[in-house]
């Protein structure tokens, strides 16, 4: 099979399921699993229209390898799954509050976003869940056996995906002949088909 061929049978395995598990009755899990399946789709997606392009490869290399450790942690660890939909939360706020300084440096209005911050607090307060800071994606490749992958992952695709010197001096000859673009295919195949994998698992063990 071309990596076309994998990526697309990914692609469509994962719609597959998508649709299957949006009706299932609505827990934390499944919610939070409907969401990483779709999230997982759209990255897929993008990958596959954007195959050549060595910068949006790695970007998607990134994601789709992040995807599949917490999809394998929330499915593991049920305290895992709590903090991920807290981390919502954590991440509205810190968004929140960096635009109401910016504002307020600025002299405008920061009503709007003390009243939308004060409607997600009062959320908050009213579920089960605590506002939680994001997992750190060097822990969880450690825990489940993927500190290499993340060491090469992360050193090659933060160079490619940022303004490094590397790729603002030397694009040219890293694109040379796509050595490395070969590199980037051969990963973000092997985490698309990990994830997509470790996706159908979940399903087959599930009762609905």
């Amino acid at each position: 099979m071309t990596n076309l061929d994998n990526l697309n049978l990914c692609l469509n395995q994962i719609n597959a399921l998508a649709n299957k598990t949006k009706p299932y009755q609505h827990t934390t899990f499944n919610q939070a699993f409907y969401s990483i399946l779709r999230a997982s789709a759209v990255e897929l997606d993008d990958l596959i229209s954007k195959i050549d392009d060595l910068t949006a490869c790695s970007l998607h290399t990134r994601n789709i390898f992040e995807l599949y450790l917490i999809l394998r942690h929330i499915y593991e660890d049920e305290e895992a799954l709590n903090c991920w939909v807290g981390q919502s939360h954590k991440d509205s706020t810190d968004i929140n509050k960096g635009f109401v300084t910016l504002f307020q440096s600025n002299g405008l209005d920061t009503s709007i976003l003390e009243n939308m911050q004060q409607l997600k607090d009062k959320a908050l307060e009213e579920s089960n869940y605590e506002s939680k800071s994001p997992f750190q994606v060097r822990n969880l490749a450690d825990k489940y056996g993927y500190l290499n992958d993340y060491l090469a992952v992360y050193k090659l695709c933060s160079k490619l995906i940022h303004p490094s010197s590397l790729k603002i001096n030397l694009y040219n000859e890293i694109s040379n002949e796509n050595n490395y673009l070969k590199i980037v295919h051969k990963i973000v195949i092997h985490f698309s088909i990990k994830l997509t994998e470790f996706a159908l698992n979940i399903e087959n063990n599930s009762q609905y």
